[in-house]
C-alpha cells in the first residue's frame, strides 16, 4: 500500500517590480512616432525616422542609419541634444543617443539615391 501526500500549496513568489523610469527597447519602439513629433527641426526629424534603435544599455540607445546623408543630419551636436531632449520630454528620462553607420549601407543606396535624386536607372556592367 502506498501512502497518499497531501498536496501543499505552491507559493507565489513575488516578482520584482519595474523600477519606475527604466527603458524597455520594446517600450521605446512603440513610442518612436511620439517621440519624432517632439523633434522642432523637420530636417532632423525625418532624418532620424530613417534609423534604427539596434542596441539598448540602459539609457544609452544606439541608432544604426545606412544613408550618410541622414546619419550627418542627425549625428551633428545641435541634432542629438533635440532627439535626446525629445526623450526626456516624452519618457521622463534622460538617455544618451548615439548615431552610427551601417555597413549594411553603401552601394545600393547609392543606387537609390540615383534613381530617387536624378531619375537615372544604375546597370551594373563588369569591366
Amino acid at each position: 500500500v502506498v501512502a497518499k501526500r497531501k498536496a501543499e500549496p505552491i507559493v507565489k513568489s513575488e516578482q520584482p517590480k519595474r523600477e519606475e523610469g527604466l527603458l524597455h527597447f520594446d517600450s521605446i519602439k512603440k513610442q518612436l512616432p511620439k517621440i519624432l513629433e517632439n523633434i522642432p527641426h523637420a530636417s532632423v526629424r525625418q532624418s532620424f525616422a530613417t534609423g534604427k534603435l539596434r542596441r539598448m544599455n540602459g539609457k544609452l540607445l544606439k541608432f544604426v542609419f545606412t544613408s550618410k546623408f541622414h546619419y550627418d543630419k542627425v549625428h551633428a551636436a545641435n541634432a542629438v541634444v533635440e532627439i535626446e531632449e525629445a526623450f526626456q520630454k516624452l519618457m521622463g528620462s534622460d538617455v544618451k543617443v548615439i548615431c552610427e553607420m551601417s555597413e549594411e549601407g553603401g552601394k545600393e543606396e547609392t543606387q537609390q539615391s540615383c534613381v530617387d535624386t536624378l531619375g537615372w536607372d544604375t546597370v551594373e556592367e563588369s569591366l
